[in-house]
């Protein structure tokens, strides 16, 4: 008898939970919840499958291709007409993912941009694009920053300490530097020979 309800039970789960292809998502009005139309069980394409997401993290799954193949995710049917859906993957992307190792974590989609943890606790960012909008300020704490390539600025350039150019071709010379040898500065004067005076005009 114990092993008859078991049985049952086990039917029971079985028939409640299945694995299922999106084939198209919508939102819902006000962009509240992800709706899914989903082929699963033979003959059965629920259109009202309610995706669930974890919290602070949010995706809109890719419909399925000329092949039949899309995102994947694993099914609950509730009530007859209530069928939720786990986080959905999408295997047709994954290699995609920037994850090569065990132990990294990353952020993917399909067009191959990726937000990956690596190991060696090194976080790589790819994309075309970087757009960081911060309505008072950007903070970076770090013993040290460096871009390789160009760099423009649309308003002022502060600095705290000094600023040393061309050091590709073994410039050593600051800007400090520089203003202190033009403030100290003389030379010949062509009326009499003698030295001039330093400059009136300090930089």
């Amino acid at each position: 008898m114990f092993e008859d309800i078991l049985n049952r039970l086990s039917r029971r789960v079985e028939n409640m939970l299945f694995r299922a292809v999106i084939r198209r998502c919508r939102l819902t009005e006000g962009s509240g919840a992800m709706i899914a139309q989903a082929s699963g069980r033979a003959g059965e394409t629920p259109d009202d499958v309610l995706i669930m997401h974890h919290y602070g993290f949010d995706q809109y799954p890719l419909p399925v291709d000329a092949n039949g193949r899309g995102a994947e995710m694993l099914a609950l049917q509730l009530e007859r007409n209530l069928v939720v859906g786990l986080p959905p993957m999408d295997r047709r992307h994954r290699s995609k993912s920037g994850v090569s190792v065990p132990g990294e974590v990353g952020l993917y989609d399909d067009q191959g941009q990726t937000f990956t943890f690596k190991r060696g606790e090194e976080a790589v960012l790819t994309t075309k694009v970087l757009r960081v909008v911060a309505t008072e300020k950007i903070i970076f704490e770090t013993p040290e920053g460096e871009f390789t390539q160009n760099v423009k600025i649309g308003g002022n350039l502060e600095v705290a300490q000094d600023i040393t150019d061309q050091t590709n071709d073994g410039n050593t010379r600051t800007v400090a530097g520089m203003r202190s040898v033009h403030n100290g500065h003389n030379h010949p004067e062509n009326d009499n020979g003698g030295p001039t005076g330093s400059p009136n005009q300090e930089m």
